[in-house]
């Protein structure tokens, strides 16, 4: 497997394991009880940040990692008219 190959990997399998505890939470399984405080913030609250802090990575982790890789197509595609 190419260096392209593993870094796709790794971001699907990030942006994978988010969606499946997004949804959990959407579900009702994780971050829905509002007792527990973390740091005064409830817990449903302070998960929904961590998400949306995840999500943010995730996007920007995979701007980073594969963009060059998408400069480099695009530009052989370009230089081969």
């Amino acid at each position: 497997m190419n260096g392209y190959a593993k870094k796709r990997n790794l971001v699907v399998a990030c942006i994978c394991a988010w969606l499946i505890c997004f949804s959990l939470q959407g579900a009702g399984v994780l971050g829905v009880s509002p007792k527990p405080l973390i740091f005064g913030i409830p817990s449903s609250v302070c998960y929904l940040l961590l998400m949306g802090i995840w999500g943010v990575a995730n996007a920007i982790v995979s701007v980073k990692l594969l963009a060059p890789y998408f400069y480099e197509k695009a530009e052989a595609v370009m230089n081969q008219e």
